[in-house]
């Protein structure tokens, strides 16, 4: 991979709140008052406003936000070759999960779609930047995808896809080429959003997966295998990253222990990608002796800051959590974030204002002075 794919000390996850101007023309279009066409207007108005905010706030690199998206991972499977989109009276379902959004019919093997519209929403965004900052493309991870076929099928992926002996490699064969379209198109960095690993932390989901006849060891070796093959061979100049999420907790359950189902440092050390995007609660500082699994070349961004709440974090827990990193890093290899994007569908139960986003990126460059 690249080398070190950040120049500044303080760093985001990529999703932003949408402006009320966003809000307004989306309530707009899903009530029929406005057109595809002028939504899509819309969409491009906020996101060239938010580069530019962006920039002016120093950020080492500027994402779309993904005010794109209406839901996190699924708008990016429904891109893929293979993927269609289905509603419950659209056709037999066989599942265990209630189904509370779109879902995923495999009407063939996963496979790379030239045409996925994520490759015209970045050649907007990469426009927008106009070469003034490194532009960050941002998709799930390719184990979120895999976990997901596996949880609605209790481990039998051959009850709704048609070749399951090839999923992992359908898989990683679809992401990998996917990358190389946003390479060719001018990408240089591309970060995945992964909450696989950090759900399989939790005791409750690996227990509910162990109820349901999956291997959680076998599970995370997998995934593993997933990840670098979705990874290998790319340009030696496009840069991976990797967020690990704990899903809806965000912050994942991490231990510290070197045991054979500890995923999270399985992950750390044999994952082929340097750098690492991984939030932490500062006020529980010996979660990041986590770090002592990382591989020597890594570099992270620890994810320290709340995105998901208002009010100011507390700075000198903040910093002593940095010194604890320094245990295991050097001052080079470490730089900060939120622990999470900003994007929220609860925000505004939560508070949140889309001025607090900016408020908390103050926060970051103000911390970030002393590393």
């Amino acid at each position: 991979m690249s080398e070190r794919p950040f120049s500044d000390k303080f760093d985001i996850v990529g999703s932003f709140l949408p402006s009320p101007e966003l809000i307004e023309a989306r309530n707009a279009f899903d009530a029929g008052r406005i057109d595809a066409a002028a939504m899509r207007s819309a969409e491009d108005k906020a996101i060239a406003s938010l580069v530019e905010r962006q920039l002016k706030a120093g950020l080492p690199f500027v994402t779309s936000g993904e005010l794109r998206r209406r839901v996190w991972n699924k708008d990016f499977y429904f891109g893929l070759g293979g993927i269609e989109k289905g509603r419950v009276e659209a056709d037999a379902l066989r599942q265990n999960l209630p189904a509370f959004a779109d879902l995923m019919l495999f009407k063939a093997p996963i496979s790379y779609n030239p045409e996925h519209p994520f490759f015209n929403d970045f050649k907007f965004l990469y426009n927008a930047a106009a070469g003034r900052a490194q532009v960050r493309q941002t998709i799930p991870s390719p184990a979120d995808l895999y976990l997901e076929i596996l949880t609605i099928t209790d481990d039998d992926p051959g009850r709704v896809y048609p070749s399951p002996d090839t999923l992992i490699d359908d898989i990683a064969g679809a992401y990998r080429e996917t990358i190389r379209g946003f390479y060719r198109l001018g990408c240089r960095h591309l970060q995945l959003d992964d909450t696989a690993a950090g759900q399989l932390a939790d005791s409750w989901f690996l227990n509910t997966l162990i109820l349901g006849g999956i291997d959680p060891v076998k599970l995370q070796n997998d995934i593993i295998t997933l990840l670098n093959k979705s990874v290998e061979g790319l340009p030696a100049d496009m840069g991976i990253s990797l967020f690990v999420s704990g899903g809806v907790n965000v912050v994942p359950a991490w231990r510290t222990d070197d045991t054979p189902d500890n995923v999270l440092a399985n992950l750390l050390r044999n994952v082929n990608i340097r750098h690492f995007f991984l939030p932490f609660s500062p006020s529980e500082p010996e979660q990041l002796d986590i770090l002592r699994f990382l591989r020597p070349e890594s570099i992270v961004t620890l994810g320290l800051l709340s995105a998901h709440m208002p009010f100011s974090d507390k700075i000198p827990y903040v910093r002593n959590a940095i010194e604890h990193a320094r245990q295991y890093l050097p001052a080079e290899a470490i730089s900060i974030s939120p622990t999470s994007g900003f994007k929220l569908s609860s925000f505004a139960e939560r508070g949140l204002t889309e001025e607090d986003q900016w408020h908390k990126i103050d926060q970051l460059r103000y911390i970030a002075t002393d590393l």
